[in-house]
């Protein structure tokens, strides 16, 4: 059993493999929602974020 204690006192323990499963598949859905609306990845500026002239 590997467990990190910090000195709030919280625990953090490993996902379950139902836990794994679930928070892959909110990803999965969420992706693709973004997708399906044209988003852009959260990693890329939006454009004329940078050197914008005004």
């Amino acid at each position: 059993d590997r467990r990190s204690r910090y000195e709030s006192g919280v625990e953090f323990t490993p996902l379950t493999a139902e836990q794994q499963a679930t928070l892959a598949l909110a990803l999965a859905t969420f992706r693709a929602a973004q997708a399906g609306l044209g988003a852009m990845p959260t990693d890329t500026p939006p454009p004329g974020a940078q050197g914008s002239s005004t």
